[in-house]
């Protein structure tokens, strides 16, 4: 690896480099392309904003990202040139990667094949075994902090969050602060932020490769404090429209475990079975994933255990949150009485379209009280209660409405959705199959129909 240096220069912006054009700006400074002139080589530059050099704690980081970057030498991993001091002015330079980050090579191409996203996650992982064989965690694995050159290659980039195994850290961020990008983010990141390992950047591959073949980001929500909800109390779902091969939900479900322990205990494991994947979707061939026994067990558990240890800034979030929650419920209790089925039933729906499922299942609840013989409340219910993760709750509110509205073509296309959801095809393929009697032109239950069959015949090929 080239030296890198530590020196206090003299002349121009920063002396020896011959800015060109800025590439991007963060919350921890702006990045530069630029030229250094002694040896003409194209460069990245980062320099810390001078508003922030003036707090230690921001330099500390600064200074930590580019030391932490700088002992990698790994094809996968942005190398670190040099890093300076000129006049306050904190910076250092790495290598230019002619290309751009995952997140506009999403955005521009749309959602991933299982392939494609498989090959840039197995080179992250590379990557990342190298960071962690230095006792280096990243600790912000997302899109964003990705690039994708032109000749294909994939590096993992902005160390600002990196932190040493055991290391202690000196008030770089408040304590209790939850540090990450929510979407992304591990349960223990939000619950007990000090004492994480290199199981959080595996869970941040796994929640961004479930970004890349989805083409949705995990645990979407209005608010930040929302998401971190969702990632301590909800597991990633996937949809029949999505056509994920079940071995790389498999995956994907192993990586994002609530439970650190359920995930691949290391980057080098986690290689292994993107491999493995890799080989099934190129060949047919059936494969043998090492997953975990009792997921839904230990995720439970987890999910109990995580109020004993979360952070100060998120009990007051969560503090807040039940007080608003119980100024809702006590509301609605309220006016309830004035509110009529169809008012209850509308609010749900509006709920429901804007993603707020917690919500809109509090309205179906209420609408069902005043009037427990409603398909359509049953219904919605059940689809709340899928998008919820609560699968059983989700079928048992299905067949309260088929019990009232037997031929409703939309219940069974829904119920059908959980069945396959589950893993049950059989059940699931005879629900799309009633569903298209009904309504042949149902699009959604002719494709899981069609993903139910084939699912069955690489059954019973295996």
């Amino acid at each position: 690896m080239e030296r890198v240096q530590q020196r206090r220069t003299g002349g121009g912006i920063i002396e020896g480099y011959s800015i060109l054009a800025r590439l991007g700006k963060g919350g921890m400074g702006a990045v530069f392309k630029a030229i250094h002139i002694e040896t003409g080589k194209l460069v990245a530059l980062k320099i810390l904003p001078v508003n922030l050099a003036r707090n230690k704690n921001y330099i500390r980081r600064f200074l930590r990202e580019a030391k932490s970057a700088a002992q990698f030498d790994h094809p996968n991993l942005t190398k670190v040139y040099e890093v300076g001091n000129y006049r306050g002015i904190f910076y250092f330079s790495m290598e230019f990667i002619d290309g751009e980050t995952l997140i506009e090579y999403l955005k521009r191409r749309g959602k991933l094949t299982p392939l494609e996203s498989l090959e840039i996650i197995k080179q992250v992982a590379q990557g990342l075994k190298h960071a962690h064989e230095h006792r280096i965690i990243h600790r912000d694995i997302k899109p964003e902090n990705i690039m994708v050159a032109r000749d294909g290659l994939v590096k993992l980039t902005d160390m600002g969050l990196a932190k040493k195994i055991g290391a202690v850290e000196q008030d770089i961020t408040v304590t209790g602060q939850v540090v990450g990008t929510p979407c992304y983010m591990a349960p223990e990141q939000i619950t007990n932020p000090k004492e994480v390992d290199h199981r959080v950047d595996i869970y941040g591959l796994g929640a961004t490769l479930y970004h890349l073949v989805t083409g949705r980001r995990p645990f979407l929500a209005e608010t930040g404090a929302q998401i971190m909800l969702r990632v301590l109390n909800e597991r990633l779902t996937f949809e029949p429209e999505d056509e994920i091969p079940q071995a790389l939900q498999s995956l994907i479900l192993k990586m994002t475990a609530k439970s650190p322990e359920l995930r691949h205990t290391s980057a080098d494991e986690l290689i292994r079975e993107i491999n493995l994947v890799i080989q099934h979707i190129k060949t047919g061939k059936p494969i043998k994933l090492n997953m975990p026994k009792l997921m839904s067990d230990v995720y439970v558990g987890q999910t109990k255990a995580a109020t004993k240890h979360i952070g100060w800034a998120f009990v007051m979030f969560a503090i807040v949150t039940a007080a608003v929650v119980f100024m809702f419920v006590r509301a609605i209790s309220v006016k309830q009485k004035e509110l009529t089925v169809q008012e209850l039933f509308d609010e749900g729906e509006r709920r429901a379209r804007a993603g707020d499922w917690a919500k809109a299942l509090d309205m179906f609840n209420y609408a069902l009280r005043k009037d427990p013989k409603l398909p359509g409340a049953w219904n919605n219910k059940g689809t709340a209660l899928y998008h919820l993760g609560m699968y059983n709750e989700a079928l048992a509110a299905f067949e309260e409405a088929l019990k009232l509205s037997p031929d409703n073509a939309d219940v069974l296309k829904n119920k059908g959705l959980v069945l396959f959801k589950v893993g049950n095809y059989e059940g699931a393929s005879k629900c799309f199959e009633s569903a298209l009697k009904i309504t042949p032109d149902l699009e959604i239950a002719q494709k899981g129909l069609d993903l139910c069959l084939r699912r069955l015949k690489e059954k019973s090929e295996q």
